[in-house]
C-alpha cells in the first residue's frame, strides 16, 4: 500500500563503560541514510527481538537509569562539521525504555545509499 513504511531493527549492540560517573560517547554508523522513528534501550534480561538467537537476544543495560542524549549527522547538510540534536530522554528500566523523536529528519536521496 502506498505510504506504508517498513519498520525494522537497524542496530543492536551493548555499550560498556568503566564508570557511570563520567560522560560517555558512543557512535553508531549506518552504510546509508536512515530515518530513526524509535530508539529502545533494552533492560537486563528482556528479549530485544523475537527473531534473534538467544545468545544475542537479551538486554544488558546498566545502570538501571540514566540520561540519554541522541545526536545525528544531517546528511542533507554535508558540509556541516557538527552533529545535530535528535533529543534526549531519561531511561529507567521500570518506566521509560523508548525514545521517539518529535520531528522527522530528512534522509538523503536513495542515490547516496548505493
Amino acid at each position: 500500500m502506498a505510504g506504508d513504511t517498513l519498520t525494522e531493527l537497524l542496530f543492536l549492540d551493548t555499550f560498556k563503560h568503566q564508570s557511570a560517573e563520567l560522560t560517555n560517547v558512543d557512535v553508531v554508523r549506518f552504510p546509508c541514510g536512515v530515518l530513526i522513528t524509535e530508539v529502545r534501550v533494552i533492560p537486563p534480561g528482556i528479549k530485544a527481538h523475537t527473531s534473534l538467537p538467544d545468545n544475542r537476544a537479551f538486554g544488558e543495560t546498566s545502570p538501571h537509569s540514566f540520561q540519554l542524549e541522541l545526536f545525528f549527522n544531517n546528511l542533507t547538510k554535508p558540509s556541516s562539521a557538527c552533529f545535530h540534536r535528535l533529543g534526549s530522554f531519561e531511561y529507567d528500566e521500570n518506566k521509560s525504555i523508548v525514545f521517539r523523536p518529535n520531528g522527522k529528519v530528512k534522509t538523503p536521496p536513495p542515490s547516496l545509499c548505493r
